[in-house]
């Protein structure tokens, strides 16, 4: 044992693990001490008073074990402001199927593809009548078999085709207009979405394309009803088991459940030009907005925002450790500060 603690290779890795757990408490530190914030006005952009802060968000990590919930939605049309009409989803054998009655009429466009659409006051899916809750009512049941599916040590993470772009935003807009977007995330470890998890794990020579349809017809050899919502997620569902899952670094692929409502606070650094589009991304999905930057500083002036962007991950660091970045980010929030 004393010659093994003596080589060289011991001691690098001895080396590495101790920088690795001073960043770590660093990053602990300054998510954990308490800040006091006033509004700060930005363009069309504002920090609302937080009070007392007593914690900035961790950053996220998948061991892998954490329960999978695939979920779709259809809705009234193809714009990321559609109301959602269907809401499904499954976990393993369960699943959970919800079909909530629109405050604005489905384009035809929509009806085409879903087969749902408003006659007489009533929703037909293929011209059979089906019965309807409210957006809220859908929303509460949602949350209740979620919390149905989370494991004693997680919270489940929600998967879907294309959700990053489309269906969380979709989603996400809904819980605004029913006040439950906190009560929702705070349910959800995060998000993954399939398409972006296909194009890396599939091989293009392999398959025509990465629509959800053209995979499961390839991989799995038969056909569904493609765009109602139950029966997308449940060939999806086994898709992800037989093809995908195991084979991509989770962590790689996963966005959290209120990065796009980061991404709107985070826009005066890209107008300013204070971070690029890749990094805003990284601070959106490492769950960092506006608001944690400046509590950030303002528990620590010197080394705060560093050591939060800088804070270990799975295989790298939570945003980026370019001093050029991270300093530019600090002399922005500094003059914001002494405006």
């Amino acid at each position: 044992m004393q010659e093994r603690e003596t080589t060289v290779p011991f001691k690098r890795q001895r080396l590495i693990k101790k920088n690795i757990s001073v960043v770590k408490d660093a990053g602990s530190s300054v998510r954990e001490g308490p800040t006091y914030s006033t509004n700060i006005a930005l363009g069309n952009n504002e920090i609302e008073d937080t009070g007392t802060l007593e914690q900035l968000p961790a950053a996220v990590h998948i061991t892998g074990k954490e329960p999978i919930i695939v979920f779709d939605l259809e809705t009234t049309g193809l714009s990321r402001q559609a109301a959602i009409v269907q809401l499904s989803a499954i976990c393993g054998e369960k699943t959970f199927d919800s079909y909530i009655f629109p405050d604005t009429n489905i384009s035809e466009s929509a009806t085409r593809v879903s087969g749902l659409k408003i006659s007489n006051g009533e929703l037909l899916h293929n011209g059979v009548p089906v019965k309807t809750e409210t957006l809220k009512d859908s929303i509460e049941s949602f949350i209740d078999f979620i919390d149905s599916c989370k494991s004693a040590s997680s919270k489940p993470i929600l998967v879907g085709h294309n959700v990053k772009n489309y269906d969380v935003q979709v989603l996400y807009n809904s819980l605004e207009l029913v006040n439950m977007v906190d009560i929702f995330s705070g349910h959800v470890m995060c998000f993954m979405d399939t398409l972006n998890i296909a194009k890396t794990v599939l091989c293009k020579q392999d398959v025509k394309n990465y629509k959800q349809e053209t995979l499961v017809s390839t991989l799995l050899g038969h056909s569904y009803d493609a765009h109602n919502a139950l029966a997308d997620v449940t060939a999806l569902q086994e898709l992800y088991s037989k093809h995908l899952h195991g084979k991509f670094n989770p962590n790689m692929f996963s966005f959290l459940t209120n990065s796009h409502v980061f991404r709107r606070t985070l826009q005066p650094l890209i107008s300013d030009k204070i971070v690029s589009a890749v990094i805003l991304s990284k601070l959106c999905n490492s769950g960092i907005c506006l608001r944690h930057l400046f509590c950030a500083y303002e528990r620590d002036p010197e080394a705060g925002i560093e050591n939060l962007l800088k804070e270990p991950t799975f295989n790298s660091v939570r945003v980026t450790k370019d001093k050029k970045i991270i300093d530019k980010i600090n002399c922005y929030v500094r003059s914001k500060i002494e405006q």
